[in-house]
This record gives structure tokens, C-alpha cells and sequence, in this order.
């Protein structure tokens, strides 16, 4: 426990934590609170890092739901901050009856507490109150959804288990939430919304009655509405695309289509159709501004909105917003091959790649520090990263151990933990490319760092001997890759002019 009493003639503390995994002080009961302005509570998730069990992992995270639930309605307010192994629930002015919830949550989470005999009957009654508590998972409305939506996306995995384990509790749960069998479960932000909201991994499935805006605040992302652009899905050759403004971008069919299937079944439960319609009130829609826009609708009949970075895709239909994560424009090479197969997209995607003039930079104007605080800002304005965790590594050619810049991606998403990226930044002169031997040792700065994503930014273009090292390397570790080739930052720049005023002020 750590107390920090404020300034030193003041009687009480302004702010206090406690750590469940640890036992309660002595004099606990005996503390004041009245007026505390803060107070932080860390809840242990023992399981996490240390099995191979999501039944395990699920465990601890219906524990900690019932924990925040339980600490949060005596308080004002709260917020909750994921660790590696723990929560931490912040609680704006607890009141004193959080006494009580306080010692239960201890009860149910302190190991060195199970062994007092004392305290057998009130633990298996504390229990009792969780296993209840998970009956009503599904319909309660809770202060601290983002838990609950970790406890159903890691019982999807845990479903694996089950169905050997347990086969009777997984048929009941397939047959009463057949979502379920497309990796979705019912959000925890439907409550708060008052409409439906459904979860997977790589989406999300957002009634229309729901403000975009309204759910990203929920929901604690940092995207925003107006920062999309109207977009076109074509098929060119096997796979769909996303076309909008200088951006193309592999569609993520298969990621859309379970969601069109689960929002067909939602409908079937909400509106009590007698059969099965997967695709029902599912026809084009109206624009998220308010108004119908000026151009036809896309090959497949959908309004597509691509974010401006291209990190994500939103499909409205007529009763839902299908929102797709994990996008990423492609590169330069792979758009190129694309023009070749399709002559009524060459304009579009001549635009993409970069080849009009209007995009290109001045790079050499640039020195390298001037170049690494411009990738410096690029990945702070973009939402698929989050801005508090960004560090920029030192001067240019400082000892930074192969990181210009490191980074966490923003949370979003139920049961995903946000990767750490690293990005090196490669300011070329003179028009040169970057090779293999401007780029060193990459295997060993992932394994060093720990990383679970990488990245070259650089003002040249990128030869397809670095592209093909770095996608082994990567793949070998299960690293993703994003990478800033001269024209992809060009085209990045062109999207957000008010950086490239700031470093291109002639342009």
C-alpha cells in the first residue's frame, strides 16, 4: 500500500493504492477516506503470462469484472488501466462504504488469505456472488465494460477447450449465441449505448442507431468520424480493394463477411423473423454525415469510408456500420501490378502510387534530425498508435540501439493487447534507393526489444532485397510489418497538409 498525505499539514490522504495480491493493512478498517480525491486499486491477473489455459485466463478476468463492479458504485467515478499481469481501477472520490468491497475483493484474489479458516465461509460466499454475477454477464449494465469485453473475445479462445472439456456448456452457448460461432460476442457497450454493439478480434458490428463518434469515445479509440473519406470497394483480380483519395487497400473479406453473417442473425434475434435471413435490411445506406453523396455506390452496393491513414474500414448497410480493423495500404510494387490487370482503375491508382507531381517532397531540403521528428509527428497523428506511449530515441545517430521511434498501438479492441513497434527512420539523399546494407541486424533489435511490430520510414524507395530480408525475418517471429517508403510518406504527407506545411513550407 502507498499513501501520499499531500502537503505536510494536511490530516488526510489525497491519494492511496492498494494491491489486492497483497494482504490489507492491519489497521484498514480504521482509515479515513472522507476525504480522499483518488484512489487506485490493483487488481492481480495470476494467470496471464504464466499458462496456456483461456478457461484460466478467463477466470481471472471474471474476477476482476466483478472486483471493478463491486468498487465502482461506491465512487463517483472510475477508469481502468490494463497492465501485463493487472488492472488498475482509478476511483474518483470513493466514499467510506468502499471499505466493505474493498476487503471482499481481497478475499477473492489474495492467496495468502485462503489459508485462514476464518475466512473459508466468507470466501466461498463471495464466490457465489461471482458465479452470479456471470449468469447475468449478458444483460447487466456495467461501469467498467472494457473487462467484460476481454472476458468474451478470450472466451472465444477458450471455447477450444471447452468443446472437449466441456461439450454440454459449449453446445448450450453455441445454440443460445449463435454470434458466437464467428468469433463475435454481444458487447458490454451495447448497455451503455442503448443499442446493439458486437465484438470480434478484427471488427466490429455498430447498430446504425449509434452515433460513430458516440462509440469510438466509448469505446476508447482515437478515431474520429470526420477524419474518413468515401471510398469505392472493387474487385480487381482475386481479392477486393478499397479505393479512396490516394489510399488502396487490401479488403478484409473474410473479416466483412462474418460480420454480414453475424448482422444477419442479429436481426433474426431482435426482430423475430421466423427464418434465417443472414444479408436482411442489409442494402446500401445512407452517408454517416446525414446526407447521400454525390457518386454511385461501389461495385457491391456498400458505402466504404477508409480512415486517412488507412488503418481502418467502416461499411454502412442499412441497419449497421461494419467497422474493419487491421488495414493497411499496399505497397507501391503490389499497386503496380494491380494497374496492369485493370485499365478502368489506372487513374485511381496512379494516384496512389505517387506518380503525380503535385505529392513529391523535397527530401534533400531535410537534415536527419528534421527527418525523424516529421516520422516522429506522422506516427503520433495516427490513431492505430497511441500518442502517450510514442519516444522518440535520442538525436539522429545517437546510440539508440536501432530505435528512432517506439510505440504501443492504441487500444480498441476486446482480448487484442496493443503491440510495441519500433520504427527506424532513413533520411536518403540524391535520389538514392535504400538497400540491405542501410538496414543491419534487424533480427536481433526484435529479439532485443521484445517487439511485436517493425517498420522503416524512409525518403527513398525501398529495393525489394531489404523488403524480402525483413518480411523473412519477421515472419519468422511473428512481427508485423509497416512501412514508409518515399511514396508512401508522400502520399501520407499530401493526406495531412499541416505537417507537410510544417517541414515543406514552399509546397
Amino acid at each position: 500500500m502507498t499513501i501520499d498525505t499531500g502537503k505536510p499539514d494536511e490530516s488526510y490522504a489525497r491519494q492511496c493504492v492498494y494491491d489486492l495480491a497483497e494482504a490489507l493493512p492491519a489497521d484498514f478498517d480504521e482509515l479515513d477516506f472522507s476525504n480522499l480525491a483518488e484512489m487506485e486499486i490493483v487488481i492481480p491477473l495470476p494467470s496471464f503470462g504464466s499458462t496456456n489455459s483461456y478457461i484460466d485466463i478467463c477466470a481471472d478476468l471474471l474476477d476482476a469484472a466483478w472486483i471493478a463492479e463491486r468498487v465502482a458504485i461506491h465512487a463517483k467515478a472510475i477508469r481502468v488501466i490494463e497492465g501485463d499481469r493487472s488492472y488498475s481501477a482509478i476511483l474518483h472520490a470513493p466514499r467510506r462504504s468502499i471499505v466493505r468491497a474493498i476487503k471482499e475483493a481481497s478475499l477473492l484474489v489474495c492467496e495468502d488469505l485462503e489459508d485462514d479458516d476464518t475466512n473459508c465461509l466468507q470466501i466461498q460466499d463471495i464466490r457465489a456472488d461471482v458465479s452470479d454475477f456471470e449468469d447475468r454477464l449478458t444483460t447487466h449494465r456495467f461501469c467498467v465494460s472494457e473487462i467484460i469485453d476481454h472476458y468474451w473475445a478470450n472466451m472465444q479462445s477458450a471455447y477450444h477447450e471447452l468443446r472437449y472439456e466441456a461439450p454440454d456448456l459449449y453446445r448450450e452457448h453455441m445454440e443460445q449465441f449463435p454470434e458466437r460461432r464467428l468469433g463475435f460476442h454481444r458487447s458490454a457497450e451495447s448497455q451503455k449505448l442503448h443499442a446493439a454493439v458486437f465484438a470480434s478480434r478484427d471488427s466490429w458490428l455498430v447498430s446504425r442507431a449509434i452515433d460513430l463518434n458516440s462509440f469510438f469515445r466509448s469505446s476508447g479509440q482515437d478515431y474520429r468520424l470526420e477524419d474518413f473519406v468515401c471510398g469505392e470497394v472493387a474487385a480487381v483480380g482475386p481479392q477486393p480493394l478499397a479505393i479512396a483519395a490516394e489510399l488502396v487497400i487490401e479488403f478484409p473479406n473474410a473479416a466483412y463477411f462474418r460480420s454480414r453473417v453475424c448482422s444477419g442473425i442479429a436481426l433474426r434475434d431482435e426482430e423475430g423473423l421466423p427464418e434465417l435471413d443472414l444479408f436482411a435490411g442489409e442494402g446500401p445506406s445512407p452517408s454517416p454525415y446525414g446526407r447521400t453523396p454525390g457518386q454511385e455506390y461501389p461495385p457491391f452496393g456498400e458505402l466504404c469510408f477508409v480512415h486517412k491513414t488507412g488503418t481502418m474500414i467502416i461499411v454502412g448497410t442499412a441497419d449497421w456500420w461494419h467497422l474493419l480493423y487491421d488495414a493497411q495500404p499496399l505497397p507501391e510494387a503490389a499497386v503496380r501490378n494491380l494497374m496492369e490487370k485493370s485499365a478502368d482503375l489506372t487513374e485511381k491508382l496512379t494516384a496512389s502510387v505517387g506518380l503525380s507531381g503535385d505529392l513529391a517532397c523535397p527530401w534533400d531540403d531535410l537534415d536527419d534530425d528534421a527527418f525523424e521528428t516529421l516520422c516522429y509527428d506522422l506516427i503520433f497523428s495516427n490513431p492505430k498508435f497511441d500518442r502517450e506511449s510514442i519516444k522518440k530515441m535520442g538525436k539522429s545517430r545517437a546510440r539508440d540501439g536501432g530505435r528512432d521511434i517506439e510505440v504501443r498501438e492504441a487500444p480498441g479492441r476486446p482480448g487484442v493487447a496493443a503491440r510495441k513497434w519500433i520504427f527506424q527512420c532513413k533520411l536518403v539523399k540524391g535520389g538514392a534507393s535504400l538497400g540491405r546494407g542501410r538496414v543491419l541486424d534487424v533480427g536481433d533489435l526484435l529479439d532485443q526489444y521484445g517487439v511485436q511490430g517493425f517498420g522503416i520510414m524512409t525518403s527513398a524507395i525501398i529495393d525489394s532485397g531489404l523488403y524480402d530480408k525483413i518480411e523473412s525475418v519477421c515472419a519468422k517471429r511473428q512481427v508485423q510489418e509497416f512501412h514508409f517508403s518515399k511514396l508512401e510518406l508522400e502520399r501520407t504527407l499530401a493526406r495531412n497538409r499541416a505537417i507537410r506545411r510544417r517541414y515543406f513550407p514552399e509546397l
